[in-house]
């Protein structure tokens, strides 16, 4: 498992070429889905630019590879942009159960470097399982009062 904070700059190269093409910046995550669904990937090569998580071929902690540069592409839709620009950024945001207890501020988000699955999100009061997430907003994070980790959990509502 890894942490956002812990892959954030790390360099990403292309299989095909070897090239370094940049590094990680952001990533797009899939509420629904409870997945990163790309990374965001900025610097040498490219400027904010997405690689789609289906052509991550490896992620280790030295380096992430894509399996071609050709497959970066620009954000498509708003939430993308979004993302991209910074305006939905997860860490520090507030983290609320869809019972209304707050349950934080998100610190970290912690996932499956083999598949992008969420296995965690971690506040500064408490940790969430991955499959947890309900929806990102510009102000919260709600995530399923039941996915709250039992040994911190909220009063029931």
């Amino acid at each position: 498992m890894t942490r956002f904070a812990e892959a954030e700059h790390t360099p990403v190269y292309s299989k095909a070429s070897a090239d370094e093409i940049g590094r990680v910046i952001r990533y797009v995550v899939t509420a629904s889905e409870h997945t990163v669904a790309a990374l965001q990937v900025g610097g040498r090569k490219s400027k904010a630019l997405l690689a789609d998580w289906a052509h991550v071929v490896g992620f280790g902690p030295d380096a992430v590879v894509i399996d071609d540069e050709e497959h970066l592409r620009h954000p498509d839709s708003d939430y993308e942009q979004r993302v991209t620009a910074g305006e939905l950024d997860l860490r520090g945001r507030r983290v609320l159960t869809d019972t209304g207890y707050e349950i934080g501020a998100l610190v970290d988000v912690e996932f499956d470097e083999s598949t992008g699955e969420l296995t965690a999100l971690e506040t500064d009061r408490t940790s969430v399982n991955g499959d947890g997430l309900v929806a990102i907003g510009p102000y919260a994070v709600i995530v399923r009062q039941d996915a709250v980790r039992p040994e911190e959990e909220p009063p029931a509502s």
